[in-house]
């Protein structure tokens, strides 16, 4: 979960100096980089399997998925407390400049590269 808190803690600090809420903002970052990681997976196991069950099965529900995806961020939201993040936020401060940086760029990372890698995948499997 450091992972996600890491990442969480740097769309924070990019969105504190925003007219933005900062919170909303980095929660929205995480959902992005777990949407971008499930979608590899899904991929993936078109590639493996051939088969568009699990993506048949919400396209068809597009509701369900929605409400999914609202009680994740909801849950999500509750986890990221004000304690929380003051907690987090103190533990990244103590790290050096140079291992916060490098967070930054896994951040981005983590939001380009699981996608790009789905449309590859995905036209792989087509």
């Amino acid at each position: 979960m450091k992972y996600f808190n890491y990442i969480f803690i740097c769309g924070y600090r990019a969105y504190l100096n925003k007219d933005s809420d900062p919170r909303f903002g980095a929660l929205i970052l995480v959902i992005g980089c777990l949407l971008g990681f499930f979608s590899v997976l899904l991929a993936s196991s078109k590639l493996i399997y051939g088969t568009n069950g699990f993506i048949d099965f919400f396209a068809d529900r597009i509701l369900l998925f929605l409400g999914i995806l609202a009680l994740g961020g909801f849950l999500l939201y509750q986890y990221y407390s004000e304690i929380r993040i003051n907690k987090i936020m103190e533990d990244f401060n103590k790290k050096s400049i140079a291992v916060r940086k490098l967070w930054g760029w896994i951040t981005v990372f983590s939001i380009l590269i699981p996608y790009t890698l789905t449309v590859v995948l995905a036209k792989l499997a087509s």
